[in-house]
């Protein structure tokens, strides 16, 4: 029996030097906790994204922002990346962001509603629509002190600029170095309808850090 217990204890320290190397595999020796492998892989699945798509948003050089809230039926449509140059080039960081578009499936023969988030390092800007409400900012982002960022939209399908059909986005919202925003059909996104304010309030305020 005692020979027994000795083989059981050799079996468990056994399991737990694999379970430890494989850890150590896992994240390249830098230490990281389950918990925080278990983290990263909840917020990629929240963001219904890919291996391929965060192999693609990994290559931006910078923080990624994804939605962890996507409403119903919302899938990945497709991921565009301009990436910062290794040298940290200045004039690469006025193109240098990302574009992650989500669009539900049509039904019952009307046009599907879509979405994007966008991260840009420069180059922004823009006026506003004709109707706004005060945005949800997620939890990486401290609220300015002088100003407050906005939802913006418009109802409005007149053909005529600056908006020539209903469009809807927020401000560019400041973290750290990169700005996001969530958009609705202010990329010329065909046969899609626009989300509502509220769902973009929503969206906005569920963005975390992929890693």
């Amino acid at each position: 029996m005692k020979r027994r217990f000795l083989i059981a204890i050799s079996s468990l320290s056994l399991i737990a030097a694999v379970c430890s190397f494989a850890n150590e595999a896992l994240t390249g020796g830098r230490g990281i906790s389950p918990q925080a492998i278990a983290q990263q892989t909840s917020v990629a699945a929240q963001a219904g994204l890919s291996p391929d798509h965060i192999e693609e948003l990994s290559q931006a050089g910078f923080p990624i922002a994804v939605p962890t809230y996507v409403p119903p039926n919302f899938t990945v449509s497709f991921v565009e990346v301009n990436p910062l140059s290794p040298d940290g080039n200045p004039r690469d960081r006025m193109s240098a962001g990302y574009r992650i578009v989500y669009r539900q499936p049509a039904g019952s023969g009307f046009p599907a509603e879509c979405f994007e988030i966008e991260a840009a390092l420069g180059g922004i800007g823009g006026i506003a629509a004709d109707q706004q409400v005060e945005a949800s900012l997620p939890p990486f982002v401290q609220a300015p002190t002088d100003y407050s960022y906005h939802v913006h939209w418009s109802d409005l399908n007149t053909g005529e600029p600056p908006f020539p059909h209903e469009v809807l986005f927020s401000d560019w919202i400041e973290a750290e170095t990169v700005f996001y925003r969530v958009t609705s059909l202010l990329n010329e996104q065909r046969y899609c309808n626009r989300i509502s304010p509220e769902q973009a309030n929503q969206i906005l305020e569920s963005l975390r850090y992929l890693d």
